[in-house]
C-alpha cells in the first residue's frame, strides 16, 4: 500500500505548476521561435482540420521557458460545452518528426520556417487518424473521438531512460497536456489510447508505466521498454497491442518477443503483431489492420483485468483479477459489499459474486470500475484411466532395462500427479517416470492422475497404480519354463509350468549381439493373466537369438523363472511391392514422389528410390523429393521396398515430365478479411502450391479471404519500353526483376491499372504477381502492350516460363547498373564513380564512393521500403549486410542509385 500511496502523490507532484511560472494553454496558435505564431505545414494532404494548439510555461518575467506544440483534431459537431464526453487518442512521433533538430539528421535553424513547424508531426498517422475521425461510426474503421499529435524539438526525446521511473521534461510537458485535454475538451478520462512509433514508441512505454493511471491502452511500434521489470509489472493489466518488424534492428524481433514473452509469463495477454520482412516502418501495416481504431474503441479504463481471461473457477480452484496501477487507493466489493482487507491492486478469490473495484484518483475521488460476475464451473464426472509401461513390483533380480512410466489418457492440457494422496508434480505431458533399470524402494507408493479438462477444470481421481518394492523377493513360487519354439521368423512360442500363488505373469526377453543385431537387455516382453501358460512374442527378427525368462507376480512379490535360449530362422520372404506411385507437380525444379506403404511378413527396414537404373536415395517413410530436375527432361522414378534382412520387392515406376513453360503459385486461405497487400506475408507457408500456365486463380478452393502469388520468368523479344496492366477485384501487384512496375493494391471492385518497363536486351525476366480477394467479385487478368506493332493482350501462356535463361536479367545484373534504370540514372552511377563489390553478394559489400562526399548509405527492399541506413564518414566503407534476407536491394548514396543482389 505505501508503494501505491507514493506513485500517487508523485502524480500530485507533476501536475502542480512550477513556482513563480505561470502556464498558458493557447488554442488557434503555435509556440514559434518562443513566441505565439501559427504552425508551418509540412504534409502533402489537407491538415486543415488539425487545430493548432500550444502549451507554455512563462518565468516571472514573461519569457518561455518550456513550450509544447500539439495539433488536435475533433469529430464532427463537436463542442467542448457540451457534457458529451469524447475518447482521446494520443500520437507520439518519431525522432524524424521533432520541430527542431534531429540528432546527426537535421537541426532548423531560426529562420527556417520548419524550425518549431508543428506540422511534421502529422507526417505519420496524420491522414489515417483524420479519416478515420470522419468516417460515419457505423464504419469498422471510424473513431468518433479526439486525435492530438502533441511534438517535442529535439530528436523525439519523449523519455530518458527509466530516470528511477520519472518522466523527462517531454514527458512532463505531454502529460499536462493530456489533463488539460481532459479538463478543458471533454476528453474521456476512462477513454485515453497511447501510442507511438519508434522514439514516440519509446515514449508510449515511458508515459504509460509513469502515469498508468491515464491510458485505457497503448500501441506501441518499433519501440519497447526501458525497463522490462518495471514496465512489464505495471502493464500486466494494461491492453497492449505491440508492432514489430521482422528485419528491423533497432529494436530487433528479439527484444520485442523477450518483452511480450515477459508479459505473458506474469500474466499478462498482450497482443503482438510481427511483421516478418518489414524493416523499422511498421506504422504503414498497422495502420492498415481492419481493427486498429475498434480495437482501441473496445478498451476502457474501468475494466477489470482477469487473469486467464475467463471469470469461471472451478471447484478449490483460486481465480486472480487486477485492475490498473498507479491509482491513490482501492477497494474491492464483492456482490456491493467491501471485501475487507482488500485494498490493493489485485484480488484472488475462489467465491463466485459480482466483484467491483473502486479507486482513487489524484483528485482525491472515489471512482468504481465496471462489475465481473464470476460464477462457478460445474463439477466433473470424470475419472480418467491410468496404465503403466514396466514392471510395478521392484526391485528386477535381474540384469534389466525397466522402464516404468504412468501413462495417462491424451488429449490434456494439464496433468495433476499424486503419490499416496500428494500432489508430488503438474506437467503438460501425459507419461511421468517412475523407475528405470532395476528401480529403487523410492518408487514404491500408490499413483493417481487428475487431468484438466476442457471446462478448464479438474478431472476426478483416477484409478491407482501401486508399485511395490520388496527385497529379497521370496514368492510366490518361480515358474519353470519349458523350451522356446520358433513359428516363424518373427514368432517365439513360450510355455511354462503352473506357479501357484501367482496374480499374473511377466515375461522377458534379452536380445545377443549376433548375426548383424546389437545385444538389447532384459526388458518386459508382455504379460498374461493368472494360470495362463503360454505366450506368443511376434517383436522378433530372424536370424536374432533370444533369452527368455518368466516372471510370477503374487502379493506385491516375484520371482523369476530359468532361462531358455532361442535363434530365429533366416527370412527368405519377400516384401511386397509398393504401389500407387505418384509424382508430384513440378515447383522450383523439384518434385515430390509419393507411394502406398509395402507389406512384410516381419517389417519394411527403408525404401530404395531410382531414376532409371540409378539408385538417388533411400527413405524410411513413403514419400522422398527429387531435386534439381531439368527442364525439358522426362523421368522414369521406380521405388522399390527392403525388409530388415536385405529382401528386395519389386520395382514399382511412374513417369512424368518437367516442363519447361508456365507459373509457380502460391495460394493462401487467410483466416481474417484482408485490405491490402502490404499485410498479407507471402514468406510464410502457403496452403498450397503448384504449376499454371498462367495467372489463372481458378485452383482456388474458396472464393473468398484468400490471396495468391505468381513466380516465373516472361519472354522479351524486343527491348524498349512495354506496358503492363492488371485488372483485379480485389487488389493485385506486378513486378518486373524485382521492381513494383504495377500497384493496383486495396479494397476495390474490378479496376485496371499499368506501369512501363524498360527492357535494354531480350532474354528472360523475373516476372512476379499478387493478388488477394476479401469478398465480392474474382477477377485478375494480367496483360500487356509490347513494343512494335503488337496490341494490348492478355500475356501469352508461351511466354511465360518457370526458369531464365544464360541471357537472363538476373545473370546480366552489373555491378551497379540497373536495365530498369532510366539513361539518365545510369550516366548519374556512371559519373558518380562508384564501385560496389561483390555484386551479388551473401555477407557484406564494399562501396567506394569516388568523389562524392561523406553522408549517409540507404538501403530499400524490392519494394521501395527503407530497411537500413549506415552513416559514411570514409572514402571506402565496408558494409555489413549478413542480416538481410535474401533477395534483391536498391543502395542509395545521395542522387546514385545502385541495385544489389542478396545470395540466400
Amino acid at each position: 500500500m505505501k508503494k501505491i500511496l507514493t506513485m500517487g502523490l508523485l502524480t500530485l507532484i507533476l501536475s502542480l505548476p512550477v513556482i513563480a511560472q505561470t502556464l498558458r494553454y493557447d488554442s488557434g496558435y503555435t509556440t514559434r521561435r518562443n513566441k505565439l505564431d501559427h504552425f508551418f505545414k509540412m504534409v502533402p494532404w489537407d491538415d486543415s482540420q488539425y487545430k493548432e494548439f500550444t502549451y507554455r510555461s512563462l518565468s516571472s518575467t514573461g519569457s518561455v521557458s518550456e513550450f509544447m506544440n500539439w495539433r488536435a483534431i475533433f469529430p464532427a459537431g463537436f463542442d467542448k460545452n457540451n457534457p458529451q464526453k469524447y475518447p482521446l487518442i494520443v500520437m507520439l512521433h518519431g525522432a524524424g518528426e521533432s520541430g527542431r533538430s534531429w540528432q546527426g539528421r537535421f537541426a532548423y535553424s531560426s529562420t527556417d520556417e520548419r524550425y518549431d513547424n508543428n506540422g511534421h508531426n502529422l507526417l505519420h498517422g496524420g491522414e489515417r487518424h483524420r479519416d478515420a475521425v470522419n468516417r460515419p461510426t457505423s464504419n469498422s474503421r471510424a473513431f468518433p473521438g479526439i486525435i492530438i499529435f502533441p511534438q517535442v524539438s529535439n530528436s523525439g526525446a519523449w523519455e530518458s531512460g527509466w530516470n528511477s521511473g520519472l518522466l523527462n521534461p517531454n514527458g512532463k510537458m505531454g502529460i499536462k497536456i493530456i489533463e488539460y485535454m481532459v479538463n478543458n475538451y471533454n476528453a474521456d478520462i476512462n477513454r485515453i489510447y497511447l501510442h507511438g512509433l519508434s522514439n514516440g514508441a519509446k515514449g508510449t512505454w515511458d508515459l504509460s508505466s509513469k502515469r498508468p493511471d491515464l491510458f485505457a491502452a497503448i500501441l506501441p511500434m518499433s519501440g519497447v521498454a526501458s525497463n522490462t521489470t518495471e514496465m512489464t509489472n505495471t502493464h500486466v493489466t494494461t491492453p497492449v497491442w505491440l508492432f514489430q518488424g521482422g528485419v528491423d534492428t533497432n529494436p530487433n524481433p528479439t527484444a520485442a518477443q523477450t518483452l511480450i514473452n515477459t508479459l505473458k509469463t506474469k500474466g499478462g495477454n498482450p497482443r503482438y503483431t510481427l511483421y516478418p520482412t518489414t524493416g523499422h516502418g511498421t506504422w504503414y501495416a498497422a495502420y492498415e489492420e481492419p481493427d486498429f481504431f475498434s480495437w482501441m474503441l473496445a478498451q476502457d479504463k474501468r475494466k477489470i483485468y482477469v487473469f486467464g481471461g475467463n471469470p469461471l473457477i472451478c471447484q478449490g480452484d483460486i481465480l486472480k483479477m487486477g485492475f490498473s496501477a498507479g491509482f491513490i487507493a482501492y477497494q474491492w466489493t464483492l456482490n456491493g459489499a467491501d471485501i475487507t482487507s482488500a485494498t490493493s491492486r489485485y484480488l484472488e478469490t475462489s467465491q463466485a459474486g459480482t466483484y467491483t473495484v473502486k479507486f482513487q484518483r489524484s483528485d482525491n475521488q472515489w471512482y468504481e470500475s465496471f462489475p465481473v460476475n464470476v460464477a462457478q464451473k460445474p463439477g466433473s464426472v470424470f475419472p480418467p484411466t491410468l496404465t503403466n509401461t514396466g514392471s510395478v513390483v521392484l526391485p528386477i533380480d535381474i540384469s534389466a532395462s525397466n522402464v516404468l512410466d504412468l501413462v495417462a489418457p491424451t488429449g490434456f492440457s494439464e496433468y495433476s500427479w499424486f503419490k499416496n494422496g500428494a500432489l508430488v508434480a503438474t506437467t503438460t505431458t501425459n507419461t511421468r517416470n517412475i523407475a528405470t533399470g532395476t528401480g529403487s524402494a523410492t518408487a514404491a507408493g500408490d499413483y493417481t492422475v487428475k487431468v484438466k479438462e476442457s471446462s478448464g477444470c479438474q478431472s476426478l481421481l483416477s484409478n491407482v497404480i501401486k508399485v511395490a518394492y520388496t527385497s529379497p523377493h521370496v514368492g510366490p513360487t518361480a515358474p519353470v519354463q519349458a523350451n522356446a519354439l520358433a513359428l516363424s521368423p518373427s514368432r517365439v512360442s513360450l510355455t511354462w509350468a503352473n506357479s501357484p500363488g501367482e496374480d499374473y505373469y511377466e515375461i522377458w526377453r534379452y536380445r545377443r549381439a549376433l548375426n548383424g543385431y546389437t545385444s538389447q537387455a532384459y526388458k518386459l516382453a508382455g504379460k498374461v493373466n493368472q494360470d495362463v501358460l503360454n505366450f506368443v512374442d511376434s517383436e522378433v527378427l530372424p536370424m536374432a537369438q533370444y533369452f527368455y525368462r518368466i516372471r510370477a507376480i503374487g502379493g506385491n512379490d516375484g520371482m523369476f523363472s530359468n532361462e531358455k535360449l532361442i535363434t530365429l530362422p533366416e527370412d527368405s520372404i519377400l516384401p511386397t511391392a509398393p504401389t500407387n506411385v505418384q509424382a508430384s507437380p513440378v515447383v522450383d525444379l523439384k518434385s515430390t514422389v509419393t507411394w502406398v506403404a509395402s507389406t512384410d511378413n516381419v517389417q519394411i527396414a527403408s525404401y530404395e528410390v531410382f531414376t532409371g537404373s540409378t539408385l538417388v536415395g533411400t527413405t524410411t517413410t513413403t514419400s522422398y523429393q527429387l531435386s534439381n530436375l531439368l527442364p525439358g527432361t522426362s523421368y522414369t522414378v521406380g521405388v522399390q521396398a527392403v525388409d530388415g534382412r536385405g529382401n528386395r520387392s519389386g520395382l514399382t515406376t511412374t513417369t512424368f515430365y518437367v516442363a519447361t513453360e508456365g507459373l509457380l503459385y502460391k495460394y493462401y486461405e487467410l483466416l481474417s478479411a484482408p485490405s491490402s497487400l502490404a499485410i498479407i506475408d507471402f514468406s510464410t507457408a502457403p496452403t498450397k502450391t503448384g504449376v499454371v500456365n498462367n495467372f489463372e486463380i481458378n485452383v482456388r478452393s474458396r472464393n473468398d479471404q484468400f490471396a495468391f502469388s505468381f513466380d516465373g520468368f516472361i519472354q522479351i523479344d524486343e527491348v524498349g519500353t512495354y506496358t503492363f496492366f492488371t485488372a483485379s477485384d480485389d487488389g493485385s501487384r506486378l513486378y518486373i526483376d524485382g521492381v513494383m512496375v504495377v500497384d493496383n493494391d486495396g479494397l476495390h471492385g474490378t479496376i485496371e491499372k499499368s506501369g512501363n518497363y524498360t527492357f535494354n536486351t531480350i532474354g528472360r525476366y523475373p516476372i512476379k504477381v499478387t493478388f488477394f480477394e476479401n469478398g465480392g467479385g474474382e477477377v485478375l487478368q494480367v496483360s500487356y502492350d509490347p513494343v512494335g506493332i503488337a496490341s494490348k493482350q492478355l500475356i501469352p501462356a508461351g511466354k511465360l516460363f518457370l526458369i531464365g535463361d544464360t541471357n537472363s536479367s538476373s545473370a546480366r545484373l552489373s555491378k551497379n547498373v540497373d536495365v530498369s534504370m532510366s539513361e539518365s540514372e545510369k550516366e548519374i552511377i556512371t559519373t558518380s564513380e562508384v564501385t560496389v563489390y561483390p555484386n551479388p553478394f551473401s555477407d557484406r559489400i564494399s562501396v567506394s564512393k569516388g568523389s562524392l562526399e561523406a553522408g549517409e548509405i540507404k538501403i530499400y527492399d524490392h519494394m521501395g521500403q527503407l530497411v537500413k541506413t549506415i552513416e559514411v564518414r570514409t572514402m571506402e566503407t565496408s558494409i555489413e549486410l549478413y542480416d538481410l534476407p535474401g533477395g534483391i536491394y536498391y543502395m542509395s548514396i545521395g542522387t546514385t542509385k545502385v541495385r544489389l543482389l542478396k545470395k540466400e
